[in-house]
């Protein structure tokens, strides 16, 4: 839902994006879950989570959590929910 969201899309499947520019390079992600205006734009793996504006810009690998509200490089809250690693452990 937005503008220019998941523009790029071809192959994924099972992916949530809401907010302009949302996911828009993500080309082939699956479930993925980004919401709040370009969260995951160059996003190209699967099982991201990208809450907050520009939150996990950058992000190209798999199963990381980002919650922000830039693209900086040490979000507020980050995780990799591969080895269940985050700030709350």
């Amino acid at each position: 839902i937005g503008w220019s969201t998941m523009y790029d899309n071809e192959e994924g499947s099972r992916n949530i994006a809401i907010g302009s520019g949302t996911l828009s390079n993500n080309i082939s992600g699956q479930n993925n879950t980004s919401i709040g205006g370009f969260s995951g734009y160059n996003s190209l793996g699967d099982g991201n989570v990208c809450l907050g504006y520009n939150a996990g810009y950058f992000e190209t690998s798999n199963n990381k959590l980002y919650i922000e509200n830039s693209n900086s490089n040490y979000p507020l809250i980050y995780g990799y929910f591969e080895n269940d690693f985050g700030p709350f452990e």
